[in-house]
């Protein structure tokens, strides 16, 4: 059985990004597949930032979509 792959995406004024750097780090540690992407500051403060997957929807569609595509779809 193949690892799931797993995608982080975060904007770059979300609190911290740190985590998602943590987490890679760990995944390419254990070969896992992932891709992270972090994307440019949304709005003006870290709570839109953190907010990003429900203010920016059209900023990560398609690398999120393409991404399911490529190791889900049949």
């Amino acid at each position: 059985m193949q690892p799931a792959p797993i995608m982080l995406i975060q904007a770059a004024n979300d609190y911290s990004i740190a985590p998602s750097y943590s987490l890679v780090d760990e995944l390419e540690r254990l070969h896992k597949p992932h891709l992270l992407k972090i994307y440019p500051r949304v709005g003006q403060t870290s709570g839109d930032g953190h907010n990003f997957l429900y203010l920016a929807i059209p900023r990560w569609e398609h690398d999120v979509f393409g991404f399911l595509d490529e190791y889900v779809k049949h």
